[in-house]
């Protein structure tokens, strides 16, 4: 009887640390997949900002040169 509750013991620890493992894989993918993105919305966002900028200096340069 010891015998058995030992085996499903160890068959239930061997159960959980799959699990943990799968968890902590799925964990680290999702870390991963976030940080891409965030990255691209940060690469986005600088671009945008350049734009922007790019936009104002012509629209400044414009006015000076069309005013002269």
């Amino acid at each position: 009887m010891l015998v058995i509750a030992l085996a499903a013991a160890v068959g239930a620890a061997g159960c959980l640390g799959v699990a943990v493992v799968r968890a902590r894989r799925l964990h680290r993918a999702a870390i991963e997949e976030r940080g891409w993105l965030l990255e691209r919305e940060r690469e986005s966002a600088a671009r945008i900002a350049v734009d922007a900028e790019r936009a104002r200096i012509a629209t400044e340069l414009h006015d000076i040169v069309s005013h002269k």
